[in-house]
C-alpha cells in the first residue's frame, strides 16, 4: 500500500474539512426553515375565553379564575379576556367561536349542555363544531329539599316518590333536558321510577328554583354543589344524595353519594376547554399543555376547593373520545324521557 507524503496528506486534510464545513453549512441552511416550522406555536395576540351565558353563572365564574391564573401565573405570553355571548344555550357563543375556525387565540368554557342543547332542540351547534382541549373539572348535582322535609335520606325520598311520583315537586334550572334534569332522571330511574311520571317545574336559573324551594312552593331541588353549599351548612335546606362516586370534601362530606344508598348512579356535570372548529394540532397541543400545568397549580386547586368542585385533567384525546360516549349516552337517556328533537 502507497503512503502519501506528508505535504499532500496535509493539503489533502485541509481541502476534506473544508468540504465537510460547506456541507455542515448548507445543511444548517436547509434545516433551519423546517426547524423553525417545527416550533411549538403561541398565541401572538389578545386570548379570548368566551363564555355562552350572562356574567355571574358557573361557566363565567370558571373562566374568570381561568383568566387569573394564566395571567398571575404568566402560563401564557399574552393578554387574556372573557367574552360573555348568552343566547340559544351557548350556540351564540360557539357560533362565535367558530366565527375564528383554527384559531388558538379563541376557547370556551363548556359543560354538558354542548351535548344535550341541541338534542333538545336548543340551537344547533353540536360537540362537533368545536376542537375538544381538555376537561377540567367534575362537578357533582346534590339533591335537596325544604329543611323541614320529613325524610331522612335519599332512600325515603326516593320510597316516596315511587308511591306517588307526583307527591313531591321538582324545580329544574336552567330548564328540561339540562345536565341537573338528567342527573335526577338516572337517580330516579335506577330505583324503578318512571322519570316521565314526575312532576318538574322548569326554571329559568338556579337561583330562581332554590328560592322557590326557600319560600315553600316546590319540595325538591336537584342542582351543582355550588349553588347550594353555604344553606346545607345553615341547615337552610336539607340534602338527601350526591352524584358524585365518592363524598365530597369539608362541610359537603355529611351528604351521602347514591351509590352509598343502593343506587348505582354517578353523574359528572364537567366543564372543559374547547377550541373553535378545525384547531391545528400544535395549537390544540399548546392549550392541553397549558391546561394540564393550570391544573395543577395551587390556585386552581382552591378555586375547585372553593366551589366544591373536583379537579379532574384529561387531555384532547381522551375528552374527545369522552365526548362522543357521552352524546350516545345522552341521546338515550332523552329519548326515554321524550325530549329528544335529533
Amino acid at each position: 500500500m502507497e503512503h502519501q507524503p506528508r505535504s499532500e496528506r496535509s493539503s489533502l486534510g485541509k481541502i476534506n474539512s473544508a468540504v465537510r464545513a460547506a456541507a455542515m453549512a448548507s445543511l444548517i441552511v436547509i434545516a433551519s426553515p423546517i426547524c423553525a416550522m417545527s416550533q411549538t406555536w403561541q398565541p401572538s395576540k389578545t386570548v379570548e375565553i368566551v363564555v355562552g351565558a350572562g356574567p355571574g353563572g358557573g361557566n363565567d365564574r370558571i373562566a374568570r379564575n381561568l383568566q387569573n391564573i394564566l395571567q398571575q401565573n404568566k402560563l401564557v405570553p399574552a393578554t387574556v379576556i372573557v367574552l360573555n355571548k348568552p343566547g340559544a344555550g351557548g350556540a351564540v357563543g360557539v357560533n362565535y367561536l367558530n366565527d375564528h375556525t383554527a384559531d388558538g387565540h379563541y376557547l370556551m368554557v363548556q359543560n354538558p349542555g354542548l351535548v344535550s342543547n341541541p338534542l333538545v332542540g336548543v340551537g344547533k351547534a353540536t360537540y362537533k363544531d368545536v376542537t375538544p382541549i381538555a376537561q377540567t373539572l367534575a362537578d357533582y348535582v346534590v339533591l335537596v329539599g325544604k329543611s323541614d322535609m320529613k325524610y331522612a335520606d335519599g332512600k325515603e325520598v326516593l320510597s316516596a316518590l315511587k308511591a306517588d311520583p307526583k307527591g313531591l315537586t321538582l324545580g329544574i334550572a336552567p330548564g328540561i333536558g339540562t345536565g341537573v334534569h338528567m342527573a335526577i332522571a338516572q337517580v330516579v330511574q335506577a330505583a324503578g321510577i318512571d322519570p316521565n311520571s314526575l312532576h318538574v317545574i322548569p326554571f329559568a336559573t338556579a337561583s330562581e328554583a332554590i328560592t322557590g324551594l326557600l319560600g315553600g312552593d316546590i319540595d325538591l331541588v336537584p342542582t351543582t354543589s355550588q349553588n347550594v353549599q353555604e344553606l346545607i351548612k345553615a341547615d337552610r335546606v336539607k340534602a338527601f344524595g350526591v352524584t358524585a362516586p365518592e363524598r365530597l370534601p369539608d362541610e359537603m362530606n355529611k351528604i351521602p353519594t347514591w351509590r352509598e344508598q343502593g343506587i348505582d348512579v354517578v353523574y359528572n356535570n364537567w366543564r372543559a376547554i374547547v377550541g373553535p372548529k378545525d384547531l391545528p394540532p400544535e395549537q390544540t397541543k399548546y392549550w392541553e399543555d397549558v391546561f394540564q400545568k393550570l391544573s395543577a397549580t395551587p390556585e386552581w386547586k382552591a378555586v375547585a376547593e372553593q366551589d366544591i368542585l373536583v379537579p379532574d385533567f384529561h387531555g384532547s384525546a381522551e375528552f374527545a373520545a369522552f365526548l362522543k360516549k357521552d352524546d350516545a349516552d345522552t341521546t338515550a337517556l332523552l329519548g326515554k324521557l321524550g325530549l329528544l328533537k335529533k
